[in-house]
């Protein structure tokens, strides 16, 4: 067939294949070329995040060692050490101020941190109204733990993502708390951005932040960020305005598997841009967000672009022309087969050429009918198939439409467990609501009929008193403040819920606390037939620093508890004082019982709310159960820890510690007792008691010769009237009341026979309750009198030369020292030249108790009863200080107030000092009442005290400066703006 094979067809068959394959092999060469080219544009992006993260990494250590240098220099600053040792707070901020500046300015520093040795912040230099809170961050449990200098960067609440150093601080070798400095990150990336000369957008996991937290940040720190933007991230640090449109649809439909490839491209119509998705990284190596670093390729795509051009130009080329050279090489083969089949045709007679085709034809038919025959199994393999085909989609329809109902139907039941939560999450906010404005309530209506008790008790502590009306009245008044300290028991309880506890740190006397205590407690355990015995160890430090509301609402539950569930015998309090081994003292409280005792099986959950030892108990002795889960919560807020131990039947000890905040050692702050002058001879100590007469043994031992310890009346007829062989004469008589009265009689008839320059000192011992005059005293022979539980140190007053000179006066002997401070704490020094204030209350005892007390101060006082009456007042007269109630009718204190502070009012005097005097005591109320526009916030019930304290600050205009009007205006403002007190 090869000699009937014409030009053209050879061309055909040759051509067109040889073409073909060079067509292929061409444009291989040019996908293989542009599949480099994109290499080297990929390797060079990888190139440049590698660059990047290196650079940025370096920036970070160059910026942490500045840090570094600064604590360095900053820890051996002599007047910042000086501050920081006398823990003067306002000197250290005012020494450390300047430095800050210069770091700002110099480093870019923008938080400077002070840290006690718990990790507690005592100063924030850039923000120094906010203290107190302990640190927990990464980098400062770090350097605790390592005891060095510890970087690193991390994310903050408010969106801040901040480089920090922590650095131990030691003052001659000893470690004394720490220091921290910090800078935004954003400082190092945006210069990174300039030397590297990309685009930098930073995206932040918002299951990392809250949304209000953020907001605040945004306006502290000025982000250019939306937080809506996206669903998952935040954009805190450059913009997505750069990103094409589809990429950002892309990117709102699945945004992490999107951000988690590590580079891409994409074009806008103009640039072509490579984008670079890079971990942020905090400290602990936990990923908080993206980088998106951009670069513009457009330069490199267009040059690759023409490259493909021209290669592809090139190829077509070398194509055309080979194409074209074949197309003449063929013809030319093609014409010599025509010459060589024009001479074979001459040959080859005609029959050859009939046999040859009918051979051809023949086989063509056989090839013809084989093709048919596997065109027809072909097709009816094709219509088994098809129906095989046709079945399965059946079924699979059919398993598509049980799938889409099983669907909706459990999307119904997601519907209605989403509605019943949304419903159970309603209530749970209404409740809590319910409960806060209840105890809200609660608290006011309580604090305000208080006011007037309390109140009226303080004023009339500071009149002329008989021994026994002081007694009285002194424990009416801490009777009335325990009653407080139990509605501030309920208030403490829902702040412990709701994590916002506190402590009021002041210097105060530890052993007058602990004394007090025990003297308001005494009524309750002698009324039960108890006795009350405090054991106070002579080195425990006097002065000390904390909160001795709290420590003293501690005491009190625990001695009130031992008293409640103890039916005979005696309750001890001790106290002692300890040292740990990192120096630090603390004092230890112990309160033991001879009560019911605690079963084993209740223990392990004393310590929670509600909880008492039986239910039987809580029907015999009452109680809510909230006193120990607050104590605990309060012993932990001051540094220390609690713990007891029980037998059943046999009683229990309650003990807890609490951190000292002192400078001096045991036994050096100053003589705790009063010096007796010189020793006594011979001394008696009578008292059923055992306990009472061993710790008295021990106290007195150092200051009698001779001391005897008596348990009964009989005993002590006998030693003192001689009754026994070698019985001498006694220099000092301790005997208590309970010895009964027969004993008291015989002792007294004893003394009086006595010539009165021989009588020895006799000191009668009885309840607190009890209270004698000095002409009662006088006619039994006895010199005064103490109440029990009996204070060593008013023991050896009485028996001090001082004491013993005025043994027979009107001295207030039988009274607790807490009432003789209450009437000697100089609050009828007047304050001022006469200076005029304006009382506003709508409550009439409230309006008296205030009259008297700025009587007392040598204040002139006018009322008004409301609001708006008080607004007239204003109108037509000035005054140097207003004391506003917030709650009354027609107009309360926020709105009276508002408008005083508003210029365009006919209010006199815009700037007049305001101070709340109210009965809402909650959380926030204070914060209230300054953010109205109030200069100082008292709480009722006032004492005579704090109301002066008051008072003197806001006439020396020592209290907090009230926002302008306009500033006024804005509810929104953030916390930090509240004005604070100077």
């Amino acid at each position: 067939m090869i000699f009937k094979t014409t030009a053209p067809e050879l061309r055909k068959v040759v051509l067109f294949p040889l073409v073909a394959i060079l067509v292929l092999l061409l444009s291989g060469t040019l996908w293989g070329i542009n599949h480099v080219t994109q290499s080297g544009l990929d390797h060079e992006l990888e190139d440049e995040l590698a660059k990047f993260e290196v650079m940025f990494q370096t920036e970070l250590g160059h910026e942490s060692e500045a840090l570094h240098i600064s604590l360095e220099f900053l820890q051996d600053v002599p007047c910042i050490r000086e501050a920081w040792l006398a823990r003067d707070r306002e000197l250290l901020l005012q020494r450390s101020e300047p430095i800050f500046e210069y770091l700002k300015n110099d480093i870019e520093v923008t938080h400077f941190y002070f840290m006690d040795l718990d990790r507690v912040c005592y100063l924030r230099v850039h923000s120094p109204f906010r203290a107190g809170d302990t640190i927990n961050r990464y980098t400062m449990l770090q350097a605790e733990a390592a005891g060095a200098g510890s970087w690193g960067i991390e994310l903050g609440p408010l969106g801040a993502f901040t480089l920090r150093f922590v650095q131990p601080w030691r003052i001659d070798g000893q470690l004394v708390g720490y220091l921290e400095l910090g800078k935004e990150i954003h400082n190092v990336t945006a210069g990174l951005q300039q030397i590297m000369g990309i685009e930098l957008t930073s995206l932040l996991d918002k299951d990392k932040l809250t949304k209000e937290g953020w907001l605040s940040g945004k306006e502290a720190f000025n982000f250019e960020g939306q937080w809506d933007q996206l669903s998952e991230f935040v954009v805190v640090e450059g913009s997505l305005k750069g990103f094409s449109s589809q990429w950002l649809e892309k990117l709102k439909q699945n945004e992490r598997e999107v951000l988690g490839v590590s580079k891409f491209q994409f074009s806008d119509g103009q640039r072509t841009i490579a984008v670079g998705s890079l971990p942020m990284l905090d400290v602990g190596g936990t990923e908080v967000g993206r980088h998106l670093a951009q670069w513009d390729i457009t330069e490199s795509v267009e040059a690759r672009e023409r490259t493909m051009v021209l290669l592809t130009v090139a190829i077509i080329f070398i194509g055309g022309l080979m194409s074209l050279l074949f197309w003449f090489y063929l013809g030319r083969i093609q014409s010599d087969m025509k010459e060589a089949q024009v001479e074979l045709r001459s040959t080859i007679s005609r029959q050859e050429k009939a046999a040859r085709q009918l051979l051809e034809n023949e086989q063509r038919l056989m090839k013809a009918m084989g093709e048919k025959n596997q065109a027809e199994k072909r097709l009816n393999r094709q219509i088994d198939d098809l129906a095989e085909a046709r079945q399965a989609t059946l079924n699979m329809m059919e398993d598509a439409d049980q799938a889409r109902q099983s669907v909706e139907n459990s999307n119904r039941e997601l519907a209605k467990a989403m509605a019943e939560t949304e419903r159970l999450r309603q209530e749970a906010v209404d409740a809590n609501r319910a409960k806060s404005e209840f105890l809200a309530n609660m608290s006011h209506e309580i604090r305000t009929p208080m006011n007037g008790v309390l109140g009226m008790a303080d004023l009339l502590l500071t009149t002329e008193l008989t021994s026994q009306q002081s007694d009285f009245l002194s424990v009416i008044t801490t009777s009335g403040e325990s009653l407080m300290m139990i509605i501030n028991d309920i208030l403490d309880f829902s702040k412990i819920e709701a994590g916002k506890m506190d402590l009021d740190v002041i210097e105060f006397n530890l052993w007058d606390t602990v004394e007090g205590v025990c003297d308001t407690m005494a009524m309750s355990a002698q009324g039960k037939g108890l006795d009350l015995i405090t054991r106070i160890q002579p080195d425990v430090t006097e002065q000390s620093k904390g909160d001795p509301g709290r420590l003293r609402q501690v005491l009190i539950n625990l001695i009130g508890n031992a008293i409640k569930f103890t039916v005979s015998g005696e309750i001890r309090v001790s106290v002692s004082q300890t040292r740990d081994e990192r120096g630090q003292w603390f004092a230890r409280f112990s309160i033991e019982d001879t009560g019911v005792g605690i079963p084993v099986d209740r223990q392990d959950h004393l310590f929670e709310a509600f909880i008492q030892a039986d239910s039987s108990v809580n029907r015999s002795f009452g109680g809510t159960g909230l006193g120990l889960t607050i104590s605990r919560k309060l012993v932990k807020l001051m540094g220390g820890e609690i713990g007891f131990e029980s037998e059943l039947g046999q009683g229990t000890e309650f003990w807890f510690t609490v951190q000292l905040d002192t400078n001096s050692e045991p036994g050096e702050a100053r003589e705790r007792t009063p010096q007796v002058g010189k020793r006594i001879p011979r001394a008696m100590v009578a008292t059923a008691n055992a306990t009472q007469r061993e710790w008295l043994g021990e106290r007195l031992s150092d200051l009698v010769d001779d001391l005897s310890l008596v348990d009964s009346g009989s005993r002590v007829l006998d030693l003192v009237t001689g009754a026994e062989s070698g019985a001498t004469s006694f220099d000092l008589l301790l005997i208590d009341q309970n010895l009964g009265q027969v004993a008291i009689d015989g002792i007294s008839t004893w003394l009086l026979g006595q010539p009165e320059d021989q009588r020895p000192q006799a000191i009668l011992l009885v309840p607190v309750s009890v209270g004698l005059e000095p002409r009662v005293l006088q006619e039994s022979g006895f010199a005064s009198y103490l109440t029990d539980p009996l204070q060593v140190r008013s023991l050896l007053k009485k028996i001090s030369p001082e004491g013993n000179g005025q043994r027979n006066q009107d001295d207030n002997s039988g009274a607790s020292e807490a009432s003789i401070q209450g009437k000697s704490d100089g609050l009828k020094t007047p304050v001022g030249d006469r200076p005029e204030i304006l009382l506003v209350d709508d409550n009439l005892v409230n309006r008296k108790v205030g009259q008297g007390m700025l009587k007392k101060l040598g204040c002139i006082s006018t009322v008004a009863i409301n609001g708006l009456d008080a607004i007239m007042v204003l109108e037509n007269r000035e005054f140097d200080v207003v004391l506003m109630d917030v709650m009354m009718p027609d107009m309360d204190g926020y709105e009276a107030t508002m408008i005083i502070r508003d210029p365009s009012t006919r209010v006199i005097d815009h700037e007049v000092p305001i101070i709340a005097m109210t009965a809402n005591a909650m959380d926030g109320d204070r914060e209230k009442c300054l953010g109205c526009g109030m200069n100082d916030y008292l709480a009722k019930p006032a004492t005579l005290a704090k109301l002066k304290t008051s008072l003197v600050a806001a006439l020396a205009g020592e209290v907090a400066s009230c926002r302008s009007f306009a500033e006024l205006q804005h509810p929104n403002a953030s916390a930090e703006e509240v004005p604070t007190i100077g």
